[in-house]
């Protein structure tokens, strides 16, 4: 304990107490010091992590041992703690026992949990900051407000909260008299505004448009602290803030600025797109008060264009013309110079962008997709990046959000693949557990409306994730992943349902399999399966196998899964275009698939053995996602990276120094073999 002047307070002494490390102090209310870190109770050998002392080093041995390992802590204003133990959040009496009038919170996280801050409320709510996205059941990302009785306040939307970087983390908040809070930790944007390592939010969650750091921390912080002079004191590991040379301690201003009229940074620029082609107008300003904007087209005021951005998610050739924006606040105002939009018709050659399409704002980060018989489209892939923080959307065939889907909280996990029966109904498969709080073992089916269908019933459902289903004639489901078990019986990678979800017999004697990673039932009921290993004896081992309607193995000519030499077409010379670009003018089009076969090469070459000379770059080699066609040929698609099939640093359409030319022809017959489609 140190005097006011810095000199060693001789009368503090900790005894009765073996100190390995204290992590953190807190003077609370009734004057005593709470210590957070490593200490052994000396009389007893007893190791704990959080411990009292009045003024005079002494413990206060009323002052309860902590049911955990304390991580963090923090002080209501009535004496009681808030306190990280392990994976929850607890409340302490002012002695320390647990409070009996507060339920534990959970907190979970799908990559490595951890919880770094805890700050009090005057109101007897808290903020906690972590590495984790759900808190008390709900999704929650990095940052959440607990009330006083331990829920979740959900008026305080974090959004998708921070990015940038392998990890992202708050590590610290300071609350200000006004509700505002700042954050601080490690992460380039704050709900897609750069906030470098260093936020204002509002109470809402929302960031606050009056705070500009700059260019922010060139480093992590991990301290932030309010001052009686009215500004932010910032402490980690840094040695610059906007530009200006900091190390390891900063000031940061907090209050609001002198008023100023709008200094425009930046100005809108003029713009050609075709239609379809996203494109906007953007224009940067600073002033306090903060400016109102008003957008014009041919001198016209847009409607709700009163923003500093002007974006066309879809644009059309009527969109063409002459745009201004009008920036003003209480002291002044500025229109700026018009710019010009020129928006071309669409272009019309196969591979071209549908104009008509044009996605609504909301879609989650997607993993699976499929469309339902009267054209809309289902997406799917991970809570807490879409619609209303919800993993499962639809949208109407043009694009627009369908808000008469409704799928409740969703699933409370990624949601891997997902598959529409005729009816219309919905089968998701993946690695959660509930879907809007009803159990669900990796699989649930949805009505159309997005509901949960009660009359599917899978037991305790899959043990590991399910990352393909497949759908045959007879409504049953072919389930494939990484489980090995389903609805409680043994089922290795594979599995079969009846339309109601029972478990249905599948002959896997012939299979063995790891995980699976995708599945395809032909037109006749044949299983397409691959996977990291399908193996039918000791000495084979293959990546795609098919299986009969029963499950017994099917005879499949393999050897054409890898690299063989098959001639074009009598006279027909193999054709190089760059996927995707425009046909050479003058030139006619053959209709039909321009891909065909499978991956060849003129000539034998050993498996595995690179090309030598051959310049690096994306390879195509393996298969993935079997796609049946409606005659029961099949499409092994390539995955780049996988190993077999091309040989090693092989390019379409290029040939090696080695005299190996390849490239991709796609389509199998029934057999296996190669098959050309005209």
């Amino acid at each position: 304990m140190l005097h006011n002047s810095g000199a060693l307070d001789d009368g503090f002494s900790l005894t009765g107490l073996g100190v390995t490390k204290v992590e953190q102090l807190l003077v609370t209310i009734d004057g005593h010091l709470l210590m957070r870190g490593w200490f052994s109770l000396e009389e007893s050998r007893v190791k704990v992590s959080l411990v009292k002392v009045d003024g005079r080093g002494q413990r206060i041995s009323s002052f309860e041992r902590p049911p955990g390992d304390v991580i963090c802590a923090a002080e209501l204003p009535d004496g009681r703690l808030v306190v990280a133990i392990a994976n929850r959040i607890w409340r302490l009496l002012p002695n320390g026992s647990p409070d009996a009038t507060f339920t534990p919170v959970a907190l979970e996280s799908q990559g490595p949990l951890a919880i770094h801050s805890i700050t009090a409320l005057a109101n007897g709510d808290s903020y906690v900051t972590g590495r984790f996205d759900k808190v008390g059941g709900r999704s929650v990302l990095r940052i959440a407000r607990l009330k006083i009785d331990g829920s979740v306040d959900p008026t305080f939307d974090p959004g998708w909260s921070v990015a940038g970087g392998q990890y992202t983390d708050i590590l610290d908040v300071h609350v200000e008299p006004d509700g505002r809070l700042v954050i601080a930790g490690e992460f380039e944007t704050y709900r897609g505004v750069a906030s470098r390592n260093i936020a204002r939010l509002l109470p809402d969650g929302s960031p606050d448009p009056t705070f500009d750091p700059g260019t922010g921390f060139n480093g992590r912080v991990t301290i932030v602290e309010g001052g009686p002079d009215g500004e932010l004191l910032a402490a980690g590991w840094f040695t610059g803030l906007d530009g200006a040379a900091r190390r390891e301690l900063a000031k940061v201003r907090l209050g609001n600025p002198p008023p100023t009229p709008p200094l425009v940074i930046s100005f809108p620029v003029s713009a050609e797109v075709f239609a379809g082609r996203q494109v906007g107008f953007q224009v940067e300003a600073k002033a306090f008060p903060l400016p109102a904007y008003q957008w014009f087209k041919d001198g016209h005021p847009i409607p709700a264009a009163t923003g500093p951005a002007l974006l066309f998610a879809n644009p059309a050739p009527q969109d063409s013309g002459d745009y201004s924006v009008r920036i003003e606040n209480a002291l002044s105002a500025f229109t700026s110079t018009p710019v010009r939009l020129t928006v071309y018709p669409a272009p019309l050659y196969p591979g071209a962008v549908d104009p008509a399409f044009g996605p609504a704002p909301g879609l989650p980060f997607p993993a699976a997709a499929a469309s339902q018989p009267d054209g809309r489209i289902v997406v799917a892939g991970v809570p807490g990046s879409g619609i209303a923080s919800i993993a499962v959307g639809r949208f109407y065939p043009d694009g627009r959000r369908d808000d008469t889907f409704a799928p409740g909280a969703g699933p409370d996990r990624w949601v891997n693949t997902l598959v529409i029966q005729p009816d219309g109904r919905i089968v998701l498969g993946g690695t959660f557990t509930s879907y809007d709080g009803t159990p669900a073992g990796r699989i649930v089916r949805l009505f159309a409306d997005g509901s949960v269908d009660a009359t599917f019933h899978t037991g305790e459902g899959a043990n590991n994730a399910v990352d393909a289903i497949g759908l045959d004639r007879a409504g049953r489901l072919v389930v494939a992943g990484s489980f090995n078990r389903i609805g409680n019986q043994v089922r290795t990678g594979l599995g079969r349902l009846q339309p109601d979800g029972q478990l249905d017999s599948l002959n896997e004697d012939s299979l063995v399999a790891g995980q699976i990673w995708s599945v395809a039932v032909q037109p006749d009921d044949r299983i397409l399966v691959q996977g990291g290993i399908l193996s039918t004896g000791p000495q084979r081992t293959w990546t795609l196998a098919r299986l009969n309607p029963d499950g017994t193995l099917d005879s499949i000519r393999r050897q054409w899964l890898v690299a063989r030499p098959v001639a074009p077409p009598p006279g027909r010379a193999p054709v190089r275009r760059r996927m995707g670009s425009r046909p050479p003018r003058g030139v006619a089009q053959r209709p039909g698939p321009s891909l065909r076969g499978v991956l060849t090469r003129q000539r034998p070459h050993r498996a595995n053995q690179p090309c030598r000379g051959v310049d690096s770059g994306p390879r195509l080699a393996g298969t993935r996602f079997p796609v049946p066609l409606a005659n029961n040929l099949f499409v092994p698609l390539a995955r780049l990276g996988d190993p077999g099939g091309l040989p090693r640093g092989c390019r379409l359409g290029r040939t090696c120094r080695c005299s190996v030319r390849c490239f991709l022809a796609p389509f199998l017959s029934p057999a296996g073999e190669p098959h050309t489609i005209d």
